[in-house]
């Protein structure tokens, strides 16, 4: 794909909501619904959007995420203009294999789905208090596992090169290999309850759950609303969950203990996690709740007419 003609459509489809800057932004707002949606959620949120304004971001950009929670303020970089100017400097046209591995991507899409969950879970107790150390680990990974199962579930819109391309740049999960799997479970299951399940399983994921035990399945199953269809598509829904397994070992141990650390959690991940998560939200009605909204959030979109400033 030459990157001239991204450009171009880049630019073709700027309009209500999208930033110039941020390649590919506009196109994904109008192609992909759990990506518009998520904008949509955000700027209802409060959120704002800075171009190149966070210099510590840009230095340690994981470090970042509770300023941008507390304060909405979600960075990205200008990379159009960078592509731009790369481009035109040179007598042969660029390709997007020849600059995707250098390029700046910038990472809107998963800070607003961390904002998203918060402004629907709700803030984190503070200062910190023991009692209620398990709820506070449960809503943080929760919180990461939605952007992970948006940014893995929004590849079923993710059809065609132009639209793979900006998504690589907007995303740190691109599974276009089970892109296929995806569209099918969307349309063999009701979307929302598909979404609760892949939610929760990148939750286990998130908690290092490296294998899907019977009884886990079937407390997942039955917290989305997927019992009865579990017991004709065990096999299917099975499969789907090992999506979750493909997050990024040391991102799990080391950024997630980070988090968790700056918030005051300083002991080791598997001292941390020695508890049943799974119980934390079958115990507590108001979480369940909040997760199907957050599942209605993320497969009830409004389609690209509706896009609007908000």
């Amino acid at each position: 794909m030459k990157i001239a003609k991204l450009l171009e459509l880049h630019q073709d489809h700027l309009g209500p909501m999208c930033h110039a800057g941020q390649l590919g932004d506009g196109y994904l707002l109008q192609k992909n619904s759990i990506y518009r949606q998520i904008r949509h959620k955000a700027l209802a949120a409060k959120a704002t959007f800075h171009e190149n304004e966070n210099p510590l971001y840009l230095a340690f950009s994981l470090g970042q995420l509770n300023t941008i929670l507390s304060t909405k303020k979600i960075p990205y970089f200008n990379n159009v203009e960078a592509l731009r100017i790369l481009n035109s400097s040179l007598k042969t046209q660029l390709e997007w294999d020849e600059v995707i591995d250098g390029l700046k991507k910038n990472f809107v899409f998963h800070e607003s789905c961390h904002l998203v969950a918060r402004n629907v879970l709700g803030p984190l107790k503070t200062p910190l208090n023991p009692a209620d150390q398990q709820k506070i680990i449960v809503q943080v990974l929760l919180e990461e596992s939605f952007a992970n199962a948006c940014e893995a579930l929004a590849i079923k819109d993710v059809t065609d090169p132009v639209h793979r391309c900006f998504y690589e740049s907007n995303s740190y999960s691109v599974l276009i290999e089970e892109r296929s799997n995806i569209q099918r479970a969307f349309h063999d299951f009701k979307p929302e309850s598909f979404f609760l399940f892949m939610h929760l399983w990148f939750l286990a994921s998130n908690f290092l759950t490296d294998q899907i035990q019977d009884k886990d399945f079937k407390r997942i199953c039955l917290l989305s609303d997927l019992a009865d269809f579990a017991e004709k598509n065990s096999k299917v829904l099975r499969s789907l969950s090992r999506i979750s397994l493909t997050l990024d070992d040391r991102f799990k141990h080391v950024t997630t203990h980070l988090h968790l650390k700056l918030l005051g959690l300083e002991q080791p991940l598997l001292k941390l996690f020695q508890f049943d998560f799974l119980k934390t939200i079958e115990t507590d009605v108001l979480l369940k709740e909040n997760l199907k909204i957050l599942a209605e959030t993320a497969t009830n979109p409004s389609p690209p007419s509706e896009m609007k400033d908000l």
